[in-house]
């Protein structure tokens, strides 16, 4: 059965209108934009050439973290053959175009004749190597570090340690900035990957979204011709189902049409914050490159002064060695002191029997612990006998109560307060507080726990104002942290 002319007229003139208004409507209250697909914006990442004195490297820099490398890693230390066939005459002076010769090394020299292109490329590689030893921070940020300063290392051995370091830490900023460089590299080759994907997705999503308006409009345009031609002739040219069925199309592409121009705007809407982040990415790139070319120009210097520092710091180890022998013979003659005078104080029944709980002496930080040091660079060892404290208030205090055995200056420890506590655990219990700049009690004298018994110093063997702490079990030292928690 066909449907009277009226009512297909109206079908299709209330689809059109609402599939349209709908459209309309949905684009007008979204704002979508239209957007022009753009290829990826002209936003130059640029990076250094392989002949820059601090290249970007292609793989991740080592880590600051990892432990020191064996001294034959440091610059300075050996090499390789020379060109001419020779075995040089020593190993780089930090210099990053010098090349790396002397005895020790691992290359030999290259021979005469045809073989001199491939001693050559040796020399070259050796070259390289050494340059980026140069380059490469060795112990600055990393426990080696703390080693390498010691209030007291000889003065000597501990002004080249510390010029090591300062060159050392700033040839680390440099990597570091290096590294972020790389960060940022890999960043912008995402980002722009993903701009890249996103601007296909754009023009897919723009092409869906032609071809569905372009069908809309065909079928409404075929709906509504066959209802102008069944009014005009008073004969319905579709039935029912035909009518139901084109206005049910025009319905489906009209929405079809509206979702996908929402997908474009979407995509777009993303593509443009994708490309917003690959232009912040540039600028800090730009940024960590300028800071790069300004470091670049302090580089050959800075490994210059490291290594000079480093001749520096061999070339003291001699008197740091003497000193710390001296240092040991004097702890030894003081445990011997220590436990003749607390045998004494006994005898006379003189002990003042302190809680066996010891509070901090001064208000400073712990400056170096307890134990058994090893110089990073020299690699000998040194037992540091007790616990350096700075940076706090100048006021020592007695850790527990007692009795002061000793008020004395020596060589090593300068002027110095040893208190006896009594037995603790079976073991007779002492400090001593070294270095002092002024005595604040006197030999016999009973003291309370917190109590003022002298002013933080630099006397003896020292570099710097600190207070060097030890405790004491029957005159063996012992760490303190293990008293003071």
């Amino acid at each position: 059965m066909r449907a009277p002319l009226a009512v297909v007229a109206a079908v299709s003139t209330a689809c059109a209108v609402v599939v349209a208004g709908a459209a309309g409507s949905a684009n007008a209250g979204i704002g979508v934009p239209t957007p022009t697909v753009t290829p990826l914006p002209s936003v130059s990442v640029p990076l250094p050439q392989p002949t820059s004195p601090v290249p970007l490297p292609s793989a991740p820099l080592p880590d600051p973290g990892q432990s020191l490398p064996g001294t034959g890693a440091l610059p300075g230390t050996g090499g390789g053959g020379g060109t001419d066939g020779s075995g040089g005459s020593g190993g780089s002076s930090g210099d990053p175009d010098a090349t790396a010769t002397g005895p020790g090394s691992t290359g030999a020299g290259a021979t005469a004749g045809p073989a001199g292109g491939a001693g050559a490329a040796a020399a070259a590689g050796d070259r390289r190597r050494q340059r980026a030893a140069d380059t490469t921070p060795l112990v600055a940020g990393t426990p080696a570090a703390r080693d390498l300063l010691d209030d007291e290392s000889s003065p000597q051995l501990l002004a080249a340690s510390e010029a090591f370091l300062d060159a050392d830490r700033r040839i680390a900023e440099i990597a570091r900035q290096k590294r972020l460089m790389a960060q940022l590299k890999q960043a912008a080759a995402e980002t722009a990957q993903v701009y890249r994907a996103l601007d296909f997705d754009v023009l897919t999503a723009r092409t869906t979204s032609t071809a569905l308006r372009e069908r809309y409009e065909s079928v409404r345009r075929q709906l509504v011709a066959s209802a102008r031609e069944a009014y005009v002739t008073g004969q319905p040219t579709t039935d029912d189902g035909q009518a139901a069925g084109m206005a049910a199309a025009v319905d489906r592409l009209g929405d079809g049409s509206a979702r996908a121009e929402i997908r474009v705007g979407t995509l777009t809407v993303r593509r443009d914050t994708v490309r917003a982040e690959f232009e912040a990415i540039a600028t800090r790139y730009r940024e960590a490159q300028r800071r790069l070319d300004d470091a670049n120009r302090e580089l050959r210097s800075l490994a210059a002064q490291r290594s000079d520092a480093l001749q520096d710091v061999r070339a003291a180890k001699g008197s740091d060695v003497a000193l710390h022998r001296a240092r040991m013979i004097e702890s030894g003659q003081l445990g011997a002191q220590i436990r003749e005078a607390s045998a004494a104080l006994e005898r006379a029944g003189r002990t003042v029997q302190g809680t066996g709980t010891l509070g901090r002496p001064v208000a400073g930080h712990v400056t170096s612990p307890f134990g058994m040091r090893v110089h990073p660079i020299l690699r000998h060892t040194k037992l540091h006998t007790g616990t350096d404290f700075a940076g706090g208030s100048p006021a020592i205090l007695a850790a527990d109560d007692g009795r002061v055995l000793m008020t004395v200056t020596s060589t090593a420890y300068g002027n110095f307060t040893v208190i006896d506590h009594g037995v603790v655990d079976g073991k007779r219990l002492t400090t001593a507080y070294a270095h002092q700049a002024q005595f604040l009690v006197a030999e016999g004298d009973a003291v309370r726990k917190g109590q003022q018994i002298g002013v933080v110093g630099s006397t003896g063997y020292s570099t710097g104002p600190h207070l060097h702490f030890e405790v004491r079990e029957d005159g063996t030292v012992v760490d303190p942290m293990r008293y003071l928690g």
